[in-house]
């Protein structure tokens, strides 16, 4: 009789562990949801874009794999040849500067790597890690070569107005208390 009391506690406690493990599972797939439906769509379009230009270009050097299959090592010299190699589309020689990416996008490009490495769960963090140290300096060099180019120093800025010019709207009376 005690020997079945306890079978029976057993069986049910065993049922009650599963069906816990199911909530628990279902919880994490309907947070895991909530964040993915959280995310900025722009983000998550830069971030798939990057990553195909990336895989495209690891494809061009005969490495046919994953960026999350590759190691630590060799991630980060490839990462820091594509921002020495990576130029946009166009009929000018290679090295004009039309052709050259903003120091911003360069860096965001780097951060779409990141995000995605990080979705795939990559053992190392590229942003922090002393293995990407290498890769992050050649980013870093890039963005300053490209800043002397005269590169993302905000080309379409507005300019202030100029003395002569806010006393023409003066005189014009588009600035002032007018009459």
């Amino acid at each position: 009789m005690a020997q079945q009391v306890i079978d029976s506690l057993a069986s049910r406690i065993l049922d009650l562990e599963s069906k816990c493990i199911e909530s628990i599972d279902d919880d994490a797939s309907t947070t895991s949801q909530f964040v993915d439906d959280m995310r900025n769509a722009n983000t998550v379009m830069a971030t798939k874009s990057h990553y195909r230009l990336f895989t495209s270009w690891l494809a061009t050097k005969s490495k046919n794999r994953a960026p999350e299959d590759i190691n630590a090592k060799q991630l980060d010299l490839y990462l820091a040849q594509f921002t020495l190699a990576i130029r946009k589309e166009g009929n000018e020689s290679i090295n004009h500067p039309s052709r050259q990416y903003e120091p911003c996008t360069l860096s965001a490009m780097h951060n779409s790597i990141f995000r995605y490495l990080n979705s795939k769960d990559y053992e190392h963090n590229i942003k922090t890690s002393e293995l990407f140290k290498h890769s992050r300096e050649v980013l870093s060099a890039k963005m300053k070569e490209l800043k002397q180019m005269g590169k993302g120093n905000r080309p379409h800025a507005v300019e202030p107005f100029t003395p002569d010019e806010i006393a023409m709207l003066f005189e014009k009376n588009i600035l002032g208390i007018g009459e």
